[in-house]
């Protein structure tokens, strides 16, 4: 998926999050599916009745430097209209709304997955995991349980690894972390300020960061050596339920696949990893 699609799939799925005066902002994006090179932030406000500080923070959520930023990547936007998919759940669905809803969001999980993760990333990922130390993952709620499932498949192919799922216990873990070792580190929005504190930690002992996140713009996504985008189509907002875990799942299982084929490979002495 390139850039422009994953910005407009970013916008859909915070549309429920925003404040009110960002809801019009998005919506004026989303229907317009366009901003001319010569888009101002005074027009868009004017044209979505809010304030010029409204588009400017509405920028800033979608982890873009300003207006301009969000100008040159929806200038000249192709993306199919067909792209634009509601899976919300609203007080007027009835239960055959619900299910559609549900298996729709599930299906475009699956497959914006498997667009937005980028192959080359994921062969340094399997690269780094592959040559490390050791690899301590760094996850929270049910992303740990996801995190220790691949871990344990990581240490099948005789990968030393480690889970923690107490945050002092992960960051005396992180303070352990030496050059040749991998942090790898699961949050769905990328601002968790606990996984970004030990982001920190892990980058001043030298260890290779990796990153799985389905914001590509986040905090999180930015301090990476290796970022892996997922997404997640949840219908109740802000809940990070079945879509958003399924993604994570994904991403993790291409990951222990990825270090499968780069173990073969080397092993073997052909392929790209033998290079």
């Amino acid at each position: 998926m390139d850039e422009k699609a994953a910005l407009i799939r970013l916008i859909q799925r915070l549309e429920r999050e925003f404040t009110p005066s960002e809801r019009r902002v998005a919506r004026y994006v989303l229907e317009r599916r366009s901003l001319e090179n010569d888009s101002s932030v005074r027009g868009v406000a004017e044209a979505a009745q809010v304030s010029e500080a409204t588009v400017t923070r509405f920028c800033k959520r979608l982890g873009l430097k300003g207006f301009k930023e969000l100008r040159n990547v929806l200038s000249a936007w192709t993306v199919d209209p067909a792209s634009h998919l509601s899976v919300a759940i609203e007080a007027d669905d009835d239960l055959h709304d619900v299910m559609e809803k549900t298996w729709q969001a599930f299906r475009a999980t699956v497959e914006d997955t498997g667009r937005m993760l980028d192959p080359e990333e994921l062969e340094r990922a399997a690269a780094a995991i592959a040559g490390a130390g050791r690899v301590e993952f760094f996850a929270g709620g049910a992303s740990g349980y996801l995190a220790r499932h691949a871990a344990v498949r990581l240490m099948a192919l005789g990968i030393p690894c480690t889970v923690h799922d107490v945050f002092v216990a992960q960051l005396a873990s992180a303070k352990m972390l030496r050059p040749g070792d991998v942090a790898f580190l699961v949050s769905h929005s990328g601002e968790n300020p606990d996984i970004l504190r030990l982001t920190r930690t892990a980058e001043e002992h030298g260890a290779t960061v990796i990153v799985l996140t389905s914001n590509r713009r986040s905090r999180l996504a930015r301090r990476a050596d290796i970022t892996l985008v997922t997404t997640g189509w949840d219908l109740v907002p802000a809940t990070e339920a079945g879509p958003s875990r399924l993604s994570q799942f994904l991403g993790l299982e291409a990951v222990v696949n990825a270090v499968t084929w780069y173990l073969q490979t080397r092993a073997c002495g052909f392929g790209a990893a033998a290079e």
